[in-house]
């Protein structure tokens, strides 16, 4: 069975704040900040249009950025997903 993942409600989330090329999201349950490298921004970004597995952020994120997909960007995009599930920032279904 695949994973799918849940982005935040968007209160949960400050507006994220570019920073020297990270960005910074506050979460309010929380009360954590946390400092992001891409692509972790764009995956919550993504994750925002509605629940999805890394696949289909994979496409969501070739779509919106113009890119083509290499043969390990969806295991990077699992990856990096995984990671923003263990930190709390979106939700493992």
């Amino acid at each position: 069975m695949t994973t799918v993942y849940v982005a935040p409600d968007p209160a949960d989330l400050s507006h994220p704040i570019d920073f020297d090329g990270f960005t910074l999201v506050f979460h309010r349950p929380s009360g954590q900040t946390h400092l992001l490298a891409e692509p972790a921004p764009q995956i919550l970004s993504a994750l925002a249009q509605g629940p999805a597995t890394p696949a289909i952020i994979l496409q969501r994120l070739a779509a919106a950025h113009g890119l083509e997909s290499e043969d390990d960007a969806e295991a990077v995009i699992a990856e990096r997903m995984a990671e923003l599930a263990a930190i709390g920032l979106i939700e493992r279904r």
